[in-house]
């Protein structure tokens, strides 16, 4: 019976402790220009440092946030960074002899730009940040390929 008892509290403990948790996923709505940017991927970074929290949107531009693990993001304010890149999808394996391919993965000419200006990309420059847990789901992130 003693057994028992002592099972049973440490079950309703844990359950206490799991279901008291603040830690929830975020969704984010990233547009550019008004329009919902699909594929790009988006970075939560504390800024007292430690492990980001990444998303990748849909075609609405929705991406939800989880913590490593597909744990919730932890309460704290955040820099927001989201990268796209501009190459288009590969239907088959690329042919590497290529003179494009290789001019391309170089950077040089004939490189894909991203339409997501470098700016939303650079932890020291990006203007987006993000409190957690935030005022409403999912938080709208408006980019301006001008910023």
């Amino acid at each position: 019976m003693r057994k028992k008892l002592i099972v049973m509290g440490l079950w309703t403990v844990l359950l206490a402790v799991v279901g008291c948790s603040k830690e929830k996923p975020v969704g984010v709505m990233v547009t550019l220009d008004g329009q919902p940017l699909d594929g790009a991927t988006v970075s939560l970074v504390m800024e007292t440092g430690g492990e980001p929290v990444n998303g990748t949107t849909g075609s609405d531009g929705i991406a939800n946030l989880t913590g490593p693990r597909d744990s919730g993001v932890k309460p704290g304010t955040y820099k927001v960074l989201v990268a796209k890149s501009g190459a288009p999808m590969l239907t088959g394996p690329p042919d590497l002899t290529s003179k494009d391919i290789i001019k391309t993965m170089k950077g040089g000419a004939g490189a894909v730009k991203s339409p997501v200006p470098a700016v939303y990309s650079d932890p020291k420059a990006t203007p987006l940040t993000l409190t957690v847990p935030p005022p409403s789901s999912p938080v709208k992130l408006d980019l301006k390929s001008k910023p």
